[in-house]
């Protein structure tokens, strides 16, 4: 399992001032997945070292104030619009003067995306070189965080230098309740500071978060915004209702839920490979091999119901920048889809998400499907595109390793999906490189 980790050493403060900085001097070695993120030229010394030099406390921290957005904010398109979001997601923020190398950090949900990349510090006469990506578990990413900081603590308390803000708020986000922490994980899904945010705005959290259904409170929270809050889950919740109030059954489909449950994935594959692989069991049990699925009706036919009462179940739903689909079970305990309004192609993508978290998921929903760029939302987004359009298949119809994008868009249409999708199977599948007509 990839891990981030924090090697340190204690050393002579020499002259730091301040007695945070003095008692918290080291050496310093970060890693990810075994690779060396803090590899270091010295332009001075003309040496390449994998260490940093400098005082752990303002790094320590950092991320304490920054712990909710740097566990839970995810990184959508509106949230990186905001000028501050790397000010909360970046080592660049936590230098305080000190040459600590470039990595940000991107919560995905079940997982935060590690990044580095290489950044001259002329300053610091040191240059940053290596540059890498890795995925970590959530759980694995705060329990390194817990133990980097929690040994910064000891050491102020070793060293007796008491009521520092590390201390103060790394005692607030141990001791916090239940309830508030919850709280504090919508707002940072926000892109709000929890504790710096005013009466009314948390009390209109609040009050949005008990209308939207828990199953899908997290997704909604991540593409929310502050400005609309109360207009979009007015906007879910109709949806919601719609659904459940909806009276299509498709029986074959609930059959198929109960069929596909002994088959759920590891937690551990990556959400892409996981929806790809849940996507081929699929058609494998539908004994569907790599024939395409251009339209609703040849999507029904595969799921063994009508086409009439396939489109019974979809629910026509007016634009909405909040969710792409939504899906929930109704009073027969069959899905009902709230599928926005959209090109006949896309309707057919977001509906097959919204396939996939009714067929995938242990819960009874109601499940959101969005823009986000979330471990959830990415499952779903690979499932479509290989129920849609199997990567075998469409590996059988390139004429070769590069491609025009003329030919993108003939296979787009013998797939009935978009071009985009038929890009992204050739790209993530190496099956062919696309060039410009």
């Amino acid at each position: 399992m990839s891990e981030l980790v924090f090697d340190f050493e204690w050393l002579d403060p020499l002259g730091a001032r301040g007695a945070e900085l003095r008692a918290t001097w080291a050496r310093l070695v970060i890693s990810v997945d075994g690779r060396i993120a803090s590899r270091v030229l010295d332009q001075q010394s003309r040496t390449v070292r994998e260490a940093v030099y400098l005082p752990l406390y303002p790094l320590a921290e950092w991320l304490v104030t920054n712990w909710w957005p740097l566990c839970f904010e995810i990184g959508s398109s509106e949230r990186l619009k905001d000028p501050s979001y790397f000010g909360r997601h970046s080592l660049h923020a936590a230098r305080d003067g000190y040459s600590l190398p470039p990595i940000s950090f991107t919560a995905l949900g079940d997982s935060v995306q590690i990044s580095w990349q290489p950044e001259l510090l002329s300053t610091h006469s040191v240059e940053f070189f290596e540059s890498g990506t890795v995925h970590v578990t959530l759980e694995s990413f705060q329990q390194s965080l817990r133990k980097f900081i929690g040994a910064v603590a000891a050491r102020l308390d070793e060293q007796q230098v008491t009521d520092t803000l590390l201390e103060t708020e790394w005692n607030v986000v141990n001791e916090m309740p239940a309830e508030e922490a919850e709280f504090c994980i919508l707002a940072a899904e926000l892109g709000l500071d929890p504790f710096a945010t005013d009466q009314e705005t948390n009390e209109r959290i609040i009050e949005v978060a008990t209308r939207i259904p828990e199953s899908m409170r997290r997704e909604f929270f991540s593409v929310a915004s502050l400005a609309e809050l109360t207009r979009e889950a007015r906007e879910i919740s109709g949806a919601v209702g719609s659904a459940r109030e909806n009276t299509a059954e498709l029986r074959p489909v609930c059959d198929l839920r109960h069929r596909l449950d002994s088959r759920r994935m590891p937690d551990s594959l990556p959400p892409w490979t996981r929806g790809y692989t849940v996507a081929r069991e699929l058609r494998k049990t539908l004994g569907l091999g790599n024939v395409p699925l251009p339209s609703f009706d040849t999507i029904a036919d595969a799921l063994g119901v009508s086409a009439d009462e396939l489109e019974s179940a979809i629910i026509d739903q007016p634009p909405t920048v909040v969710f792409d689909a939504l899906v929930a079970t109704n009073s027969r305990n069959s899905p009902a889809f709230a599928v926005t309004r959209r090109p006949d192609t896309s309707a057919r993508f977001q509906f097959c998400r919204g396939l996939y978290e009714f067929l995938s998921t242990a819960d009874h929903g109601p499940w959101l499907v969005t823009k986000a760029p979330s471990d959830r939302q990415r499952r779903n987004r690979a499932f479509a595109a290989e129920f849609l359009a199997p990567a075998e298949a469409v590996r059988e119809k390139v004429s070769g390793s590069v491609i025009s994008g003329d030919e993108v868009e003939a296979l787009a249409t013998d797939f009935g999906v978009s071009s985009y999708v038929i890009t992204h199977q050739l790209q993530n599948h190496r099956i062919a490189t696309v060039v410009a007509s």
